[in-house]
């Protein structure tokens, strides 16, 4: 069965409302014109990219057991490089901005329901 079939019209039309008004909210805005920039910055992704690769490549050693200092102190610079970047900077802001603004949504739906809206519409936990 369809999932989408058994959602009443004026229930759909509003979660895309609010979705729509989410969109425009000025902290999902603000992602999305940072997430836009940094797509746009081949440098801040490439650092970025090299930065993941140097992260995977020390979390290998540090598993092999072959980790030393100057690779980790090759990660903390890769690191201090890439968040000194103001693209990615603005990004991890804007990100960490929006995150924090999603739990005000839920809480908000949660006192017009009564019930928490996001305990009710997170994944279901195995045992």
């Amino acid at each position: 069965m369809d999932a989408q079939a058994t959602i009443p019209p004026a229930l759909r039309a509003a979660a895309e409302a609010l979705g729509a008004s989410l969109e425009r909210s000025e902290p999902v805005a603000a992602f999305r014109e940072a997430k836009a920039r940094l797509d746009a910055d081949e440098q801040a992704r490439g650092m970025l990219k090299y930065l993941a690769e140097a992260d995977a490549d020390l979390r290998r050693r540090q598993a092999e057991g072959t980790l030393t200092r100057a690779d980790i102190d090759r990660v903390r610079a890769t690191q201090q490089e890439a968040w000194s970047n103001p693209v990615i900077a603005g990004f991890a802001e804007a990100q960490q901005t929006a995150i924090g603004y999603l739990p005000e949504i839920n809480e908000l739906i949660s006192e017009l329901l009564g019930w928490d809206f996001a305990a009710m519409a997170a994944a279901p936990s195995t045992c």
